[in-house]
């Protein structure tokens, strides 16, 4: 992909586009499982061609946003998760303005993920630190809102 097209999404993304460190709670308190994290990266607009370029160009999927911004228009969703989504931000980072510590920190978040295997227990300090993380990137976004 050329350098004027990564520039041209990059800023699509800086303006349109959401990083998350999404959190899923174990089931109940008395659960032996700890609460999972991973991110998630989007773009939301109600131009579906964009989210069909960002698709054609990284994979991903497209959804029809459920909560429309205009109910005028239909919003669409383009969606990446996990190390997926890292890999994304690697070739964006560069390009990035507005969403990059952002990016820089889901990018550490994704490299430290412990993966354990499936149902199986993380030691405590990966879940302290992948907390902290979450927390972390909350505060960016609220910052930038500021």
């Amino acid at each position: 992909m050329g350098k004027i097209n990564l520039d041209y999404m990059a800023g699509i993304f800086d303006g349109e586009g959401c990083i998350i460190i999404a959190k899923r709670k174990p089931i109940s308190k008395t659960s032996e499982i700890n609460p999972s994290y991973w991110i998630r990266i989007g773009v939301q607009i109600t131009d579906r061609w964009i989210c069909e370029l960002f698709k054609f160009s990284f994979g991903g999927r497209i959804e029809i946003s459920k909560k429309p911004t205009n109910k005028t228009f239909t919003c669409w969703r383009w969606v990446v998760d996990g190390q997926d989504a890292s890999d994304i931000l690697k070739i964006l980072l560069p390009h990035l303005h507005l969403k990059r510590a952002q990016a820089e920190l889901a990018i550490q978040f994704q490299n430290n993920k412990h993966h354990g295997g499936w149902g199986g227990q993380k030691p405590k300090e990966y879940t302290i630190l992948e907390e902290a993380n979450y927390v972390l990137m909350r505060n960016l976004k609220r910052e930038k809102m500021l």
